[in-house]
Order: structure tokens, then C-alpha cells, then sequence
């Protein structure tokens, strides 16, 4: 987790599950033991809404996509397309940094 400023709310900051500040990119993980009931979507939702605001990209990832090979594809590649369009930077070997990077959190390759 990464504490990151944002300007124009009512915070101060917000707290990022992965964040790239530069890039403007905060993933968070939408557990269902952090992010189950009312309240918590409702704050999730106006958190979005305002990093969206500001320019951010989020990206949401569920438990259920954790163990979906081709929704982590679609992730995975929803990360890659904004980091390397503000970084301008192609990716090497991706196919092989993905698969040793699902093999480390125990995900099917």
C-alpha cells in the first residue's frame, strides 16, 4: 500500500493498494473482506470518482479475476497501456515477466 496526495477533495490523500504516482495509476485489490457492504462501495465509488477527476487511472481487480487467466490478461495488459503511454516505454519479455510474476503469487500460467 502507497499513500499518494491528490489536491481539488475534501482528503488530503488517499492510500493506493500499487500505485504509480507519475503515471497517475492506482490498482487496488477489491477483496470481499475489505470491500463488502454499502458504506464501502459508496466510498469506494467517491474515491474513483475523484482520482478519475484528477486524471487518474484505477483499476479495480476482484478476487474472482485473481483466478481468471484471461481477465488477468485483460489487467495486465490495462497496466501495461498506462504506464507505457506515460512512460513511453515498450514492455521486453512480457509474456515471460507475466508468467513469473503469476507463478510468485501462486495464480495458473
Amino acid at each position: 500500500r502507497a499513500d499518494f496526495p491528490v489536491w481539488g477533495v475534501d482528503v488530503s490523500h488517499y492510500q493506493g493498494d500499487i500505485v504509480w504516482p507519475r503515471a497517475k495509476l492506482d490498482v487496488e485489490y477489491q477483496s470481499r473482506e475489505q470491500h463488502s457492504g454499502e458504506q464501502s462501495r459508496i466510498e469506494d465509488s467517491r474515491r474513483t470518482n475523484a482520482l478519475t477527476l484528477m486524471g487518474w487511472n484505477v483499476v479495480e481487480i476482484t478476487n474472482a479475476e485473481l483466478d481468471d487467466l484471461a481477465a488477468m490478461d485483460q489487467i495486465a495488459r490495462t497496466i501495461r497501456s498506462a504506464l507505457k503511454a506515460h512512460t513511453g516505454n515498450n514492455i521486453n519479455d512480457y509474456a515471460r515477466r507475466k508468467a513469473e510474476l503469476r507463478q510468485a503469487l501462486g495464480l495458473p500460467t
